[in-house]
């Protein structure tokens, strides 16, 4: 694919949509919320649909959206009785506690229980990475969803979602790839945009989960923990490509690169992608995933830190406050 190659990284291109701002005009949100109707419970889900986000390893209702069109415009309406737990396998008896200790991101965010959300689905801007003849290797953005690598650390929980023994940081079984392929693909796009984006093989390999040109790496680049390749249309990126100068990276993953720097859609920080709030150069940015496990603990996935440095920062896999950054390869006719 790396063919025939032009490079302008400052290029962006709108494809697809997908929830994102705030809607805050109050006329519109009141016939929104006349048009939802009843609002849904764990027993009554009434119209809406729940994200069976994980609380205590297992899906929970207590998180739910609906899809409503006004006019020509299409929104989302969001709804929750309780908070997300920043960590999707946080026990029962230690929620409270850990609440107090690690404030929710949804409320962190400013957002509260029991309140209608309602969020206007935009088109999505694209960075172009790499535009060959007739492909274009696409990156969002912004961190358009806030989601978990994967909802489990325990073993045998692992094996009752996937079926085989397989590490938590395993990407090709990842609860991330899976909101990627099904979920966002079926949100984002619409038939004949679905048309366009090319199915990729995905390169899980060690040297995948290093970066790009690091010399003191050139010794022992061994990553115990690697999956296989997976074959998707969608995709988060590797440290290896996030650290790739021919996608506009700054090689150095302990750089601070603005490249590399995200902010996470309103929709976003709803569901809980945390955002730096302190003045700093950081200041609005948020972390996102990577699909690279770490190489020294099966428990924790790469991502990028908020200031854009990708320097083996690595998180556990159930924390479900870092977003989610699309990658794909598009037909460019």
């Amino acid at each position: 694919m790396l063919d025939h190659v032009t490079t302008n990284h400052q290029k962006t291109i709108s494809f697809g949509s997908y929830p994102q701002r705030l809607v805050t005009e109050e006329a519109l949100i009141r016939r929104l919320n006349g048009m939802a109707g009843v609002l849904p419970t764990e027993t009554r889900p009434e119209k809406w649909t729940s994200y069976h986000f994980y609380y205590n390893n297992r899906p929970f209702d207590f998180c739910w959206y609906i899809d409503l069109t006004d006019g020509d415009k299409r929104y989302r309406g969001v709804y929750f009785s309780e908070w997300r737990p920043n960590i999707t396998d946080l026990l029962e008896d230690d929620y409270e506690e850990c609440s107090e200790t690690y404030e929710p991101a949804q409320q962190a965010n400013g957002y509260k229980r029991k309140t209608v959300y309602w969020f206007l689905f935009e088109p999505i801007e694209w960075r172009v990475l790499y535009q060959g003849e007739d492909l274009a290797l696409l990156l969002s953005c912004r961190s358009l969803d806030a989601r978990e690598f994967f909802h489990a650390t325990d073993q045998d929980d692992i094996e009752v979602a996937v079926h085989v023994p397989v590490d938590p940081n395993d990407y090709s079984y990842s609860d991330l790839r899976f909101f990627l392929t099904e979920i966002f693909y079926r949100d984002a796009f619409s038939e004949r945009e679905r048309e366009r984006i090319v199915e990729t093989e995905i390169i899980n390999d060690e040297q995948s989960t290093f970066p790009s040109d690091r010399k003191d790496c050139a010794k022992g680049r061994h990553n115990p923990y690697v999956c296989q390749n997976t074959v998707d249309k969608l995709f988060v990126l590797s440290v290896q490509e996030v650290t790739d100068p021919l996608f506009g990276f700054d090689p150095d993953p302990r750089n601070s690169d603005s490249m590399r720097r995200m902010i996470p859609t309103d929709y976003a920080q709803a569901l809980g992608a945390g955002k730096v709030k302190v003045e700093c150069e950081a200041k609005g940015f948020g972390g996102w995933w990577l699909r690279s496990p770490d190489k020294d603990c099966p428990v924790d996935a790469r991502y990028v830190m908020p200031d854009g440095s990708a320097d083996w920062d690595d998180g556990l896999v159930t924390l479900n406050n870092l977003g989610v950054v699309p990658a794909l390869w598009i037909k460019r006719r």
